[in-house]
């Protein structure tokens, strides 16, 4: 009996341990997150209380036919990059909305993802409050915003196309691009 406690107790420790998480739209959901189960849901994942500041969630290639809310200060990074691994949701509305504390930009970050803006859809596709999208690209239906934020926004190395307009702050100065690419948009 002993033993078996012990044994749990360890790995109770290292599970409370992991700080990097998996996400496979093609897993079994929910899973657990762990290479073997990845979660099968960028969101889901996300909302996991163990999930916590400074983890990262590692998403595999695929189309994720959801939209994000991150709030928390974390890294979600595409394993195979922008051209392999989509979030092309259903349903209108923005796509994206980064939004950790203020002043935190540089905590929360989607990497290498390409954003479909639903047809029909006027609102913004990317909406942030604080946070950095890097490696991504952000397509358009030719109506809304591609990226717009109320406060800090870093916006490394996307492209951004197939909007009414490509990026607008409601703030001077507050989407800060870096080797970033705007084009094909109609404003």
């Amino acid at each position: 009996m002993k033993l078996a406690l012990l044994a749990l107790a360890a790995f109770a420790s290292v599970a409370s341990a992991q700080s990097t998480w998996y996400v496979d739209d093609s897993g079994l959901p929910p899973g657990n997150g762990t290479p073997a189960s990845p979660y099968a849901s960028i969101q889901y994942a996300h909302d996991r209380p163990t999930t916590l500041s400074g983890h990262t969630l590692v998403v595999a290639p695929g189309t994720y036919d959801e939209r994000l809310t991150l709030t928390k200060r974390i890294t979600v990074r595409s394993s195979g990059g922008p051209l392999v691994t989509a979030l092309r949701p259903t349903t209108a509305g923005s796509v994206v909305k980064l939004n950790t504390a203020i002043d935190h930009f540089a905590e929360l970050v989607l990497d290498g993802f390409t954003i479909h803006k639903l047809g029909g859809d006027a609102n913004v596709c990317v909406q942030g409050t604080s946070g950095t999208l890097r490696r991504c690209i952000v397509l358009g239906n030719g109506l809304g915003l591609g990226v717009g934020t109320n406060y800090d926004l870093a916006v490394e190395s996307c492209l951004i196309t197939g909007h009414a307009a490509g990026m607008n702050s409601a703030y001077v100065n507050f989407v800060y691009p870096k080797n970033t690419i705007v084009v094909g948009n109609t404003l």
